[in-house]
């Protein structure tokens, strides 16, 4: 999603459900965005991290909060992509389509 349109900052999910999960990859949003489209133990894996996001991580792990900001702070290897491969394979790790656009439209995909 492009956070910078209405959109995009709306965070709307097409289909009305929470997100169990969360794969956050810019700078400049921060885990308040992301909290109301969660389930009630949804996390956002952080891959940009900074010093607030590692803090607030910490904060959720001492309040035994259920939803929580994840910050990735190791770089993915091919044991841990071949891992994750692994998963989906074996219908443990499924993905969440909420829209489809023809190739003509892909310029909409990402609004």
């Amino acid at each position: 999603m492009d956070y910078r349109t209405p959109e995009g900052a709306s965070l709307q999910s097409p289909s009305g459900r929470k997100y169990d999960g969360v794969v956050h990859c810019t700078v400049g949003v921060s885990w308040s965005f992301f909290q109301p489209l969660l389930s009630d133990a949804g996390r956002v894996i952080d891959i940009t991290p900074n010093l607030s996001a590692i803090l607030t991580s910490a904060l959720h792990r001492v309040t035994f909060s259920k939803k929580r900001l994840v910050p990735l702070l190791l770089s993915p290897n091919k044991a841990d992509l071949e891992f994750l491969v692994g998963l989906l394979k074996e219908g443990k790790l499924k993905t969440v389509i909420d829209s489809k656009f023809p190739l003509s439209d892909a310029g909409k995909a990402n609004t």
